[in-house]
């Protein structure tokens, strides 16, 4: 195709780097060519533009993947687009692997048309694991860890869930649910083995994943994992196993607003010219994450990212990524996280109060920007994944995360084909 917007003598070189595995774009993918770099986006996509019209070879490398080389004519005015399949480095078979998986899901009140539409696609997202012939573990919890001793509606208990494990049904009494806080799933000369009764771990899956919509609308989730997985916090004893990789999965429409102390929840401080403001929702994004433009004005908001410092009256997410990193090390954890686009970030007013604009909208509801979630996902690298959660159907979506889990996680059997 014709470029009409490089000076004349060059031309664009763009494309995507995709896992050849399962055709998923490689964000983090380096680029190299004439001795200019870009990086692949969260899509895999990557452009050079302006490059002088000439044969060159175009280098593509990205950690755990094999090198890929190849040459590309780049003609005056033209768009030479390409698509590079690239092959894990490391070849092995996660069959028989442990596999602890962790389902944290908003329980606020926007929430349980969404709930219904993850609990459809549980199947998509067993389907390959059990392929695998994993050994699983798999608990949900919710977002709620209250709001103090505000008594607020919905928060009116003051830790909310607390992190523990949800097994119960609350969408259907008459689904099968597990005998344990938790669905395991085991194999025993490849006939599985589950504790589920009469059913099956995909139907226990899609029992206990509708949490309902009375939790807390102020969601604390990566404070949650952090007390779900403390091993001082004896309610889960016996979910996580010392020699299983660890899939942690964020379901939400809202950001991260797990507080340093509950002050942030205070009541009496509602007006707009109060230092807190008023008692929404937008609290957690003025005091959790700093942009270049501040301040509860409407406009939009850029270079956006969680605060740091005495400035956040949230948990910095970093630390809690650390935990979670040390817990299980790098190659043993994976972050996953269905929620709104992490962009355009911007504020609007509902009559005088600053609320954010939805960054993805559906028929079921709307999703803000979560700064914070995509900054943990972004901290694990290949070993995290974003996802829109206004997708109409999440089967494509938790079939992807299971791949992804396999392939960073657990060792991926998927290899280039012999030669010729």
């Amino acid at each position: 195709p014709k470029d009409t917007i490089s000076p004349p003598g060059t031309g664009v070189l763009a494309g995507r780097i995709i896992n050849a595995c399962d055709d998923q774009g490689l964000r983090g993918a380096t680029v190299i060519v004439d001795e200019r770099t870009v990086v692949s986006d969260a899509e895999g996509s990557f452009r050079f533009p302006g490059i002088a019209e000439g044969g060159y070879e175009a280098r593509i490398a990205l950690p755990s993947y094999k090198v890929e080389t190849l040459n590309v004519q780049i003609d005056s005015g033209r768009l030479e687009n390409i698509e590079v399949k690239l092959w894990p480095d490391v070849v092995s078979e996660p069959e028989g692997h442990k596999l602890d998986v962790l389902f944290v899901v908003d329980n606020s009140g926007s929430m349980f048309q969404q709930q219904l539409t993850l609990a459809d696609a549980a199947p998509a997202f067993l389907t390959l694991l059990k392929e695998k012939k994993l050994n699983l573990r798999i608990g949900v919890i919710s977002t709620d860890l209250g709001a103090g001793d505000y008594g607020l509606p919905s928060c009116e208990r003051p830790k909310g869930d607390d992190g523990a494990l949800q097994n119960q049904p609350r969408y259907s009494s008459s689904c099968t649910v597990p005998f344990d806080p938790w669905i395991a799933v085991s194999y025993s000369e490849d006939r599985p083995i589950h504790n589920v009764g009469s059913g099956t771990a995909a139907e226990a899956l899609t029992c206990i994943i509708p949490l309902g919509n009375r939790g807390c609308g102020f969601e604390q989730p990566l404070a949650a994992i952090r007390r779900a997985l403390d091993p001082n916090h004896k309610i889960n004893q016996g979910f996580l196993r010392d020699d299983a990789a660890l899939a942690v999965i964020v379901f939400t429409d809202e950001d991260d607003c797990s507080v340093k102390n509950a002050h942030l929840f205070d009541p009496t401080q509602s007006g707009l010219n109060d230092p807190l403001g008023p008692l929404t929702s937008f609290r957690c994004f003025e005091f959790g994450v700093t942009c270049d433009t501040k301040g509860r004005q409407k406009g939009p908001r850029d270079n956006c990212k969680p605060t740091t410092g005495e400035g956040s009256m949230l948990l910095e997410v970093e630390p809690l990524i650390k935990e979670l990193k040390d817990l299980k090390g790098d190659k043993g954890l994976f972050f996953g996280l269905i929620a709104g686009p992490s962009a355009p970030v911007e504020v609007h007013l509902d009559g005088s109060l600053p609320t954010l604009a939805p960054s993805c909208q559906t028929v079921n509801g709307y999703a803000v920007p979560p700064v914070r979630l995509q900054a943990a996902v972004d901290a694990l690298a290949l070993r995290g994944k974003s996802d829109s959660i206004c997708a109409t159907d999440l089967g494509p979506t938790m079939a992807s995360i299971a791949h992804q889990i396999i392939s960073t996680t657990l060792g991926n059997a998927c290899k280039p084909p012999d030669p010729p």
